[in-house]
């Protein structure tokens, strides 16, 4: 694993491409990540209707739950309707 810069968690996202715009919200918590603030996160995401998945795992589920996580991933490249790679740029 590689060191994460910083800068991704406080600089907003800004969707402004329309295609992008249209891509079904998805929310991944790890539930034991032991981050009291990503609570709060789940929350509000789920109350904006964002799908929402949950994995018994730390912020490294991708290591330590390979096969819950290829699953969600699957599931949600599967949703009809998305917008292709060429509409998105």
């Amino acid at each position: 694993m590689t060191p994460s810069p910083f800068k991704p968690l406080t600089q907003a996202l800004a969707v402004k491409n329309p295609a992008a715009a249209r891509i079904p919200r998805t929310y991944i918590y790890c539930t034991q990540t032991g981050a009291e603030s990503l609570d709060l996160i789940a929350a509000r995401v789920r109350a904006e209707g964002w799908r929402y998945y949950e994995v018994a795992a730390g912020h490294m589920a991708m290591v330590t739950a390979p096969q819950a996580v290829a699953a969600i991933l699957l599931e949600i490249a599967a949703t009809p309707g998305l917008p292709s790679s060429s509409e998105i740029g």
